[in-house]
Order: structure tokens, then sequence, then C-alpha cells
């Protein structure tokens, strides 16, 4: 039996669908409905909740950065640090995703946080969308070279998986060898 989320987890996700699309008023409206104020910050509780994060208090950390979020919606910073704090507690948690759109939508010039949106896109397997944003990541630039080296690594494994990619070609052969294979047998006496 599913229940429908609360209306203001609706709200909050489409504001950032609406935000992503260039209709930065509707999505505040969507935002307020969600009980979020729709201010950039910058917000007083990002240092205290990474403080509780680097402690191992995630939990806490994760509530502080809530609270911070619903009276700085607009602070990417929160978003991004709650997508990570979620992220690392639970890959597959699909509010760490909704952080991360966030977070990209609200520093589309970040290339931390299209690293980010990448690296969710790839764990996801929407590897062709993954080298989009892990792309424009290293273009717009990625902290340190030690980081890039290695998105770079990422791209060139996630290019291989893409239709034509290398290890797309090895799968497709392998399975039209097998599917010969199975043909042979069949016709043997």
């Amino acid at each position: 039996n599913e229940r429908e989320p609360p209306a203001g987890d609706v709200h909050y996700f489409l504001a950032w669908l609406k935000w992503a699309r260039g209709d930065t008023l509707g999505a505040a409206d969507l935002l307020r409905r969600a009980q979020v104020t729709p201010d950039r910050g910058p917000s007083p509780e990002v240092d205290r909740a990474a403080e509780l994060i680097s402690a191992g208090n995630s939990a806490a950390g994760v509530d502080a950065l809530m609270l911070a979020i619903q009276r700085h919606g607009l602070d990417a910073r929160l978003h991004a640090m709650l997508a990570d704090a979620q992220l690392r507690q639970a890959p597959t948690d699909p509010q760490a995703r909704v952080e991360g759109l966030a977070a990209r939508v609200l520093a589309p010039e970040d290339g931390m946080a299209w690293l980010r949106w990448g690296v969710i896109q790839a764990y996801d397997g929407r590897h062709p969308e993954a080298v989009r944003s892990l792309e424009r990541a290293l273009a717009l630039g990625v902290a340190d070279p030690t980081r890039a080296a290695q998105v770079r690594e990422i791209l060139a494994e996630l290019r291989r998986m893409l239709p034509g990619g290398a290890l797309a070609q090895e799968e497709l052969h392998r399975a039209t060898g097998d599917a010969d294979a199975r043909s042979r047998r069949g016709r043997s006496p």
C-alpha cells in the first residue's frame, strides 16, 4: 500500500525542476508552499553542520542542514552539504538526488555541483547524462588536478559503457557468440 508523499515534499521537488527550467518565480512560490524561505543566505548554520558531520554526528548535521534550508532555501552550499551527507549515509537516497539537483541549479557555474550530479547520474545508470555532467564539471573546474584526473578516468570508463563504446561492443560480441554456439548445438546430431 503506497501512500502519496506529503504535499510539501512534492512542492519542494517541483520547485527545483522549475528552477532548472528557468522559472525562478514559480520555483520560489513552490518553495514557500513547502515552508522553505527562498533566501540565498549565506546561512550561518553551515559551519555548525560541518562541525557536527566531521565529528561523526551525521544525523545531527543533516538535521541542522534541513533546518537551515527552511530558512535559507537558496543557499547552494546547504544543498550541496546535505546531498553529500545523505549520499555518504545512503547512496540510493532519493532526497540526496533532490538536494544534488538543488545544488546544481542554484550554482550552475560550480564545477563541484556538476561533479556531484554526474556521480549521482552514473550511480543511477544514466551514463550518457553522467558523461555530459562530468564534462561540464571539468570545463568549469573541479578543485585540484588529482580530482580532475579521477574525473577523466571515470569519464573514460563511462564512455566505454555507452552504446558503441568498447564494453558495449564486447557484450554485443559475447552475446552474439553465445547465441551462435547455442544455435550450433541445436543443429548437432
